[in-house]
């Protein structure tokens, strides 16, 4: 039960991962954004459909892998528990969370939050070779930057705890 217990503790800490990830690809987005001319944004929002946005989604979706990245993520949080228990946690995490419960609705965010092109432009980075070592190394640096966040939310939560209404 303290195994479930913690496992549910490091989910919290999960939810900051993936509020860094969304952070990390709303930057990538926007930059994609700025870097294109007016007239060549009007033309590619002309030509993105809804359609045309979930068939890029989902190849991003596949060229990440989420699940890969999920368990990836689960093995680092499990380097923050007592050695015997670490593969204990990653295994139990492995067979807990389920990827087709989330595919749908990811494919649907990323249709509502990003154009074709930026989905395009995702894709095909994370599918290059450079891409495909940033998603191999994103789970440690995941792992490393949880922490230092948690901590400037505390405080930050602290201080406006801190504040008389008014």
């Amino acid at each position: 039960m303290r195994l479930i217990k913690r496992a549910l503790k490091q989910m919290k800490r999960t939810s900051y991962v993936a509020a860094i990830c969304a952070i990390s690809f709303t930057v990538l987005a926007c930059h994609l954004e700025r870097q294109r001319s007016d007239t060549e944004r009007v033309a590619a929002e002309q030509r993105d459909s809804e359609t045309d946005r979930l068939a890029a989604a989902e190849r991003y979706y596949r060229v990440v892998s989420f699940e890969d990245m999920w368990d990836n993520m689960a093995q680092e949080m499990a380097k923050q528990m007592p050695p015997p228990q670490q593969q204990q946690f990653a295994d139990l995490m492995h067979r807990t969370f389920r990827p087709e419960r989330i595919r749908i609705p990811m494919l649907a965010l990323m249709a509502t939050h990003l154009t074709t092109r930026e989905l395009n432009a995702l894709a095909e980075f994370y599918g290059s070779p450079e891409g495909q070592s940033v998603s191999k190394k994103m789970g440690a640096f995941m792992a490393d930057a949880v922490p230092i966040v948690e901590v400037e939310l505390q405080r930050a939560s602290n201080e406006v705890l801190s504040v008389p209404n008014h």
